[in-house]
């Protein structure tokens, strides 16, 4: 039997150097890959660019004899045709390129202190899985992707704040200009604490490495191996009684597009709970490693990459809080968290490159460099404040989360 999967991204990048347009491209990426089940061996083919699926599937046949071993059902039960579409209209190139140019303009025009670059992305992605005649599914979404690094022209930073938005559609001009005055400001204002013993205000906990070691730690084959944080913790409450913790692939209004995972599975809902009142109820598997310890799939089979064989991964984690707290008077937000740890028993650093500080929710200046520390079991257990379900931008998947964690000015 043959699976077919291809991904296609046809993508216009504005390339921004020196508040300024600095090239325009236009691309269209192909990655198709087949994979061939015969007589208990699986065999995987790839490509990049634009080679025909025949010339693959002939490859892969000639491979099979050196494939690898697989005892895990296929998806044969039924058929499946089935589309998912983001409707609405798409800009052309012309009406994108014109957008970019005309926030850039308006950036520049509006903080000429201040240098912009990075760059402004619009893709249209679209993914096709077909497996024989049994299954044939399809996604297509638009992105618009505004990635800006901000430095004042003064500055001897290589930059000192990033601008991030994204959405599914070109957004409203003067609602962004709105939002980079706020980071500008605070940019302007640097600000060093006599105490940073206040809460901590995750803009997006789901890209933390926190969450990172959560996703690591509720894959099904980890978990039965002790390979996990959670060991012997299924069942029981590990975080705070009002949080609960979904695993969610789909929800086009927060720029989630994974219908269905790589190995055309459809999951009945799309939200999948994995901590529910603060208990730790829910692994996940991949088809392989459900088969291997006599479980369901739970639609996490996931490609790191177009030319690899699906394993467990998780999708993204939508946190949500049965209660809305008053927004605490103030609180340190980090924005840009590169590198840090995690260990095997929960303990974490996390160097902040770039935060702020808000004060009854709204942002007023820049701090320090800062290293985040504690625990996951306390940060989103005794330590856990709430969220005021506000959010750093629109289509942000999950609203601030508010926590208690060492912290400690780097400089």
């Amino acid at each position: 039997m043959i699976e077919k999967y291809q991904k296609t991204i046809q993508e216009t990048v504005i390339e921004i150097k020196n508040s300024d347009v600095y090239s325009i491209k236009c691309n269209e990426i192909v990655r198709r890959a087949v994979r061939l089940f015969y007589k208990d061996k699986i065999a995987i083919v790839a490509s990049k660019g634009n080679v025909g699926f025949s010339s693959l599937i002939k490859e892969v046949e000639n491979n099979i004899q050196y494939g690898q071993l697989y005892n895990y059902p296929i998806p044969q039960k039924s058929i499946m045709h089935k589309s998912f579409i983001r409707q609405g209209d798409l800009p052309t190139n012309k009406e994108f390129i014109r957008f970019g140019e005309k926030l850039i303009e308006g950036l520049r025009k509006g903080f000429p202190d201040y240098i912009f670059t990075n760059k402004i992305r619009f893709a249209v992605i679209e993914k096709k899985i077909s497996f024989s005649d049994l299954t044939d599914l399809s996604v297509r979404y638009p992105l618009v992707d505004v990635t800006l690094l901000v430095k004042h022209s003064k500055s001897k930073n290589i930059f000192d704040g990033v601008l991030p938005y994204l959405d599914n559609k070109l957004f409203s001009f003067d609602e962004y200009i709105t939002k980079v005055e706020k980071l500008i400001k605070a940019i302007g204002n640097p600000m060093k604490l006599r105490n940073y013993n206040i809460p901590v205000a995750f803009p997006e906990f789901d890209q933390t490495i926190i969450a990172a070691k959560i996703k690591e730690s509720i894959i099904g084959d980890n978990y039965k191996k002790k390979a996990s944080l959670f060991n012997e913790l299924l069942g029981r409450r590990i975080f705070h009684e009002r949080l609960n913790i979904f695993d969610v692939g789909y929800k086009p209004d927060k720029n989630l597009f994974d219908a269905f995972d790589d190995e055309s599975y459809i999951r009945e809902a799309p939200e999948l709970a994995i901590i529910k009142n603060g208990v730790f109820e829910t692994l996940i598997y991949d088809r392989r490693t459900a088969a291997l310890y006599d479980e369901e799939p739970t639609g996490n089979g996931i490609k790191p990459d177009y030319n690899k064989s699906p394993q467990t991964l998780a999708n993204s984690l939508l946190f949500d809080d049965m209660q809305t707290i008053e927004t605490p008077e103030r609180a340190i937000l980090p924005i840009i968290m590169g590198g840090g740890s995690v260990d095997d028993k929960g303990d974490y650093a996390i160097p902040v490159q770039f935060s702020v500080l808000m004060e009854n929710g709204e942002i007023i200046g820049m701090l320090p460099q800062l290293l985040l520390s504690g625990n996951i079991f306390e940060t989103l257990g005794k330590n856990y404040i709430g969220t005021d379900k506000k959010y750093f931008s629109d289509t942000s998947l999950n609203p601030f989360m508010y926590t208690r964690m060492n912290v400690r000015r780097i400089y």
